[in-house]
């Protein structure tokens, strides 16, 4: 009697079958996916951020507080907010300012000084550029809308 012929070799078959129990395995079990290092990391240095928001807050502080390079802290920096750390503190910032305009009377030297801003002048800058209104115009609107 001949032998039936079979295609497979005895390593193919061992791949295949290893191939099979994973699959089998992968829907038996729910599993999480391994959390990312650096999104873990990135997480701790966004929650540090906000803690420390009225505190200046250098880039370099942040490559510091992070152990990686200029170059890598910005690239995870891009990656995981989608923006510069500069652009990020600063987007923060703003956000809380408008926290305190809508439900503070505190003015806007005050508020400057609250949400980390090194003058009155680069809050009311970057205030403009963020929102496309002044601090008082904004509060304006948002005592309007309220």
């Amino acid at each position: 009697l001949a032998k039936p012929h079979n295609p497979l070799s005895a390593m193919d078959k061992g791949y295949v079958r290893l191939l099979l129990t994973r699959i089998l395995y992968g829907a038996a079990v729910p599993h999480e996916p391994p959390e990312e290092p650096s999104f873990t990391m990135m997480s701790t240095v966004l929650e540090w951020i906000e803690t420390h928001l009225n505190e200046p807050i250098p880039t370099e502080r942040i490559v510091a507080k992070i152990g990686f390079s200029r170059a890598h802290v910005f690239t995870l920096f891009k990656k995981h907010t989608g923006l510069t750390p500069a652009d990020y503190l600063i987007r923060l910032r703003v956000k809380k300012a408008c926290e305190s305009l809508k439900n503070t009377s505190m003015n806007s030297k005050q508020i400057a000084e609250a949400c980390g801003f090194s003058s009155p002048s680069r809050f009311n800058a970057a205030f403009k550029r963020q929102t496309g209104l002044t601090p008082s115009q904004w509060r304006v609107r948002a005592s309007a809308a309220s």
